[in-house]
């Protein structure tokens, strides 16, 4: 068996759900929401992330993954925001990967929100046992994933 945390940060909120896998498929673990103080800017957003998490995975004794779903594009290699259309504050830059694995203590995997919510529904939701997806998000911003034979689209900029 197998413990993953998914983490997402809206404009709004900040959502954790956490499942378990095995042989049996998917189990959700947890869910739990709190605020995500926008407002406050970066550094405000992060100590909301990183509370959260680390509250899951200490309540869960540790996760394999960690997966950290945002709403906008970042780059790949080191983990800064690159355009955050839809938050507040100074993030053009901003390192989000390595503040929140500082303070968590565990390495988060980014992925754009709508990716995110497209793999998830590609493996788990609505659209398993298909070999292509497509999913549209609406929310405070707009955004949207394929999934091509059972794998994320993501595009030769990673931002597809």
């Amino acid at each position: 068996m197998s413990t993953h945390l998914g983490v997402d940060l809206g404009g709004t909120n900040v959502k954790a759900a956490a499942l378990s896998y095995s042989d049996d498929g998917y189990e959700v673990l947890l869910q739990r929401t709190v605020s995500s103080e926008a407002d406050g800017g970066p550094e405000r957003v992060t100590s909301n992330i990183s509370e959260l998490a680390g509250a899951v995975i200490d309540e869960l004794g540790g996760v394999d993954t960690f997966g950290l779903g945002v709403p906008g594009h970042f780059d790949r290699d080191t983990g800064a925001i690159t355009l955050f259309p839809n938050l507040p504050g100074a993030w053009d830059g901003f390192p989000l990967r390595s503040e929140v694995e500082s303070q968590v203590g565990v390495e988060p995997w980014l992925i754009n929100d709508a990716r995110a919510f497209t793999l998830a529904e590609g493996v788990v939701g609505a659209g398993r046992n298909n070999s292509t997806v497509v999913c549209l998000t609406l929310g405070t911003g707009i955004g949207g994933g394929i999934l091509i034979d059972g794998r994320l689209h993501r595009g030769d900029s990673g931002v597809a």
